[in-house]
């Protein structure tokens, strides 16, 4: 790819970005978050992230889990969750597969009550 096509794949990221983020984050500054993500997901890129080189195969191990699954007092549960895969699972897993997490009356949090909240 040429710097201006990931150019462009970084513009359509941010503001495909800004439109999920206005669903959960009505009275914040949308643009800066969707910077903030796009900075924490691919700190050393200048631009879009690039889809793998190679398919995912039998060798691959990833966690799923929920974002909120580990919590630490005064951080973000996806901050401890980052720091935790990096100090305890970067040399175990090939990936992390992030659940949605809702409010839910049952089966684990697949019973979702309410995709807003």
């Amino acid at each position: 790819m040429t710097g201006i096509s990931d150019t462009l794949l970084l513009e359509d990221l941010h503001a495909q970005l800004c439109v999920h983020l206005s669903e959960v984050y009505k009275d914040h500054d949308l643009q800066a978050l969707a910077d903030r993500l796009i900075e924490a997901l691919a700190p050393e890129q200048s631009s879009a992230p690039r889809p793998p080189q190679t398919k995912c195969d039998q060798d691959d191990v990833f966690l799923i889990t929920y974002g909120n699954s580990i919590e630490r007092e005064g951080e973000w549960p996806l901050a401890t969750l980052d720091l935790f895969v990096d100090e305890h699972l970067q040399d175990t897993i090939s990936g992390l597969h992030l659940l949605p997490f809702f409010p839910y009356s049952s089966d684990d949090g697949f019973a979702v009550i309410n995709y807003l909240q």
